[in-house]
């Protein structure tokens, strides 16, 4: 029996968030190198959900506090969404989570997030186009929905903690 991977366990968060809805939705996973975790499903044919997870939050100790996560996104991620584009309109989910699920911490004060990027914003954020690698945070606050800044953005954006959750999946 083989073990679970890590971006199983991650991924299942974003799944089980949007088969939950009461409206049948399809996904099929887009993997083109069984060595590597792609991270990009197609939803009910019509448009591409790519999905990135970080397990090592940085703990921020000015005003209210929180916890950033920092994604990367290399030149190969960069063209892999890129050519995605062309077939579809890509939505992004960043998976804010921790490495030790199993114990609680008082430096926790989030708990794991998803933050949900429609394409207007995946592209106030970073540019897609570049050809050096592009970077996202996603910055938690206790009590405040996420802010999130990028390679492209000078003011960070706002997003709702439970943009996924309210998400009306096109098709």
């Amino acid at each position: 029996m083989a073990d679970v991977r890590e971006f199983e366990l991650f991924h299942g968060i974003v799944l089980t968030k949007l088969v939950r809805s009461e409206r049948p939705t399809t996904l099929r996973m887009i993997e083109t190198n069984p060595q590597q975790a792609w991270a990009a499903y197609e939803i009910n044919d019509e448009i591409t959900l790519y999905t990135k997870y970080r397990t090592a939050p940085r703990i921020l100790s000015r005003g209210r506090g929180g916890q950033s996560w920092t994604f990367v996104f290399s030149p190969f991620e960069l063209d892999r969404i890129r050519r995605l584009e062309s077939e579809k309109q890509v939505y992004l989910v960043l998976v804010c989570g921790y490495k030790d699920r199993r114990k609680p911490s008082p430096s926790r004060t989030c708990g794991m997030q998803t933050c949900f990027l429609n394409p207007d914003k995946l592209h106030k954020i970073i540019d897609i186009n570049s050809e050096g690698q592009q970077t996202i945070t996603v910055r938690c606050t206790p009590g405040q929905s996420l802010r999130v800044s990028g390679s492209a953005t000078i003011k960070p954006l706002t997003v709702p903690r439970n943009a996924l959750d309210t998400w009306n999946v096109p098709g």
